[in-house]
């Protein structure tokens, strides 16, 4: 045999094999774009294709895509400002879906206060010392009067990290503004809130939708509350389990949080649990909710073909691609990545 390589491969296979992975390479991402979201607001201010490698690179190009100076605004990645010199490797790396990182307007005459702030408050390499007795605890007398004496500096602080309302002195922990934009970085600062805004329905909506579990925080009565508690379910399905007995009982409501995500039936009433009717009403809108049913109905038939309806494409709702069951916990693969594949499966270049 023609040997041409140490896998013991011929000349003919190992040819398909480098036209195949040319193909592939071919129809994958050749490029990476960044969303740029305002952090004050939570709205897109524009989308780019990433060409720079280094931090003032992309500054300078989200500058002239926003048109706001280059000195008037910080952006952060992760929860975490990004500092000076090249990107980050995952930010450079090329895939078809963007990357999001938030926009945060600074006054240049406290932009050196805010950096000595959020650096005293989130430690770059934090150590069981720092935890305890390190200096995020030391200075957080300094901070607290930072954040008294200045207001606007609060508000970009916020947009680094929500948990921060945790400095704040009293007064500006009522203030709705400050505290709605903490909390759309941060659902769980909600436990920071007092509780006459911890009772705004507003300010708790902002929550649950960053965090379903934030609902733990809220008010008795706003646990009771569908669209604030649908919300919550909508974004974490644990969420269920802050809900009022009353909505875990109510059929409308768990019907609904089932069908977006399965695990809440896990926090159902268990009369609605051991309903079958109703049981097999949910699993033909999501065959996933069959893996968090009772044993002896996950094991009735009439409940398994409701399922296998669903996935069929013959039940009450097209099957979803997001399902547990069907996908794992993996995510949709995106279009080029399916060509990619078929190319790769019919060993056909491109």
């Amino acid at each position: 045999l023609d040997r041409c390589c140490p896998c013991a491969m011929t000349h003919s296979k190992c040819l398909v094999t480098a036209q195949q992975n040319a193909a592939y390479a071919a129809l994958m991402p050749q490029t990476s774009s960044i969303q740029v979201f305002c952090g004050l607001q939570g709205v897109q201010l524009c989308q780019l294709v990433l060409k720079a490698s280094t931090l003032q690179e992309l500054v300078d190009a989200v500058s002239r895509e926003t048109n706001i100076p280059g000195d008037c605004f910080r952006l952060l990645w992760g929860g975490a400002g990004l500092g000076a010199g090249p990107l980050p490797m995952p930010l450079l790396r090329k895939s078809d879906i963007p990357v999001k990182v938030t926009l945060v307007r600074i006054n240049p005459a406290w932009a050196a206060a805010l950096d000595r702030v959020v650096a005293s408050l989130v430690p770059e390499l934090p150590s069981i010392a720092c935890i305890c007795d390190g200096p995020a605890l030391d200075l957080s007398g300094e901070v607290r009067t930072c954040f008294a004496e200045n207001r606007d500096l609060a508000l970009a602080a916020v947009q680094y990290s929500g948990s921060f309302l945790m400095h704040f002195p009293e007064d500006l922990l009522h203030d709705k503004e400050l505290v709605s934009t903490a909390l759309r970085e941060c659902g769980s600062a909600l436990r920071f809130v007092p509780v006459p805004l911890r009772r705004d329905r507003e300010v708790v909506l902002v929550a649950v939708q960053n965090d379903g579990e934030a609902l733990f925080y809220a008010p008795p009565e706003l646990q009771a509350d569908a669209e604030v508690a649908g919300a919550a379910v909508a974004q974490v399905g644990q969420a269920m389990r802050h809900a009022s007995t009353l909505l875990k009982q109510d059929r409308a409501f768990v019907f609904e949080a089932a069908r977006r995500r399965a695990n809440t039936f896990l926090y159902a009433h268990e009369r609605l649990r051991q309903d079958k009717a109703f049981v097999m009403s949910i699993v033909r809108v999501n065959g996933d909710v069959l893996t968090h049913v009772p044993q002896a109905l996950r094991s009735d038939k009439d409940v398994c073909m409701a399922a296998r309806a669903y996935w069929a494409g013959e039940g009450d709702a097209p099957p979803s691609f997001e399902g547990l069951v069907r996908q794992g916990l993996l995510l949709e693969p995106s279009e080029r990545a399916k060509l990619a594949a078929q190319a790769v499966r019919e060993g056909r270049p491109t």
